[in-house]
């Protein structure tokens, strides 16, 4: 839809009131309200990530020098265990970091391909070697039997639809400015079966 102003006095010669403007009969009809635009959007993927105790999942730093925020908005678990195993019950802890290395480099996707590229200075990474551990932010349990074609694994499936951080209209999101991180760590020992992650985050200028 197109855009243009209405003057606003008493300052006549600068500020302006931003309206849209449409065609109706005759008329063009300014229509003033209140326009929220998403700020740029980005997600990433851990794929097919086999368990093990101690591992760290998914892993996101914003170095020092990025020069931008970082808003953790959704993270979603998703069993892709679809053959018959035997699971058991699995603690995860989300935990702050201060930096990380090794594992496999993940490429964020763009929401919206005229979204900026991310700087360099912010990383995500799956299965990371050297991870240095903060404190323990949350808790999380869940387990790794299969997901049922039969639908009798029903947490299997509700959990790749459930976010979890916490989120709500009147908080802050978790943020992460120069220097620090988050990751997603395996507690329980188990290998059986393995998770895909979806984090779903912001980013601002700082």
């Amino acid at each position: 839809m197109p855009e243009s102003y209405t003057q606003v006095p008493p300052n006549s010669t600068g500020n302006k009131m931003r309206t849209r403007s449409r065609v109706i009969g005759a008329d063009t009809v300014h229509e003033q309200g209140v326009f929220t635009a998403a700020l740029p959007t980005y997600w990433v993927l851990a794929d097919a990530v086999a368990l093990a105790a101690s591992k760290h999942h998914l892993s996101i730093m914003n170095e020092a020098g990025s020069g931008k925020v970082i808003a953790l908005k959704k993270l979603f678990q998703i069993n892709l265990a679809v053959t018959s195993v035997t699971g058991i019950a699995l603690r995860f802890d989300f935990k702050a970091i201060t930096a990380h290395s090794g594992g496999t480099v993940l490429t964020p996707s763009l929401c919206d391909s005229t979204n900026p590229a991310l700087p360099a200075q912010i990383t995500c990474r799956t299965a990371a070697a050297s991870v240095t551990e903060g404190g323990i932010l949350w808790p999380y349990t869940t387990q790794n039997d299969e997901v049922s074609a039969a639908n009798t694994a029903v947490a299997n499936f509700l959990s790749q639809g459930l976010n979890w951080l916490p989120e709500g209209g009147e908080m802050q999101e978790k943020r992460l400015r120069d220097g620090e991180g988050v990751t997603m760590k395996q507690i329980t020992t188990s290998t059986v079966g393995s998770f895909g992650w979806l984090l779903c985050f912001t980013v601002d200028d700082a």
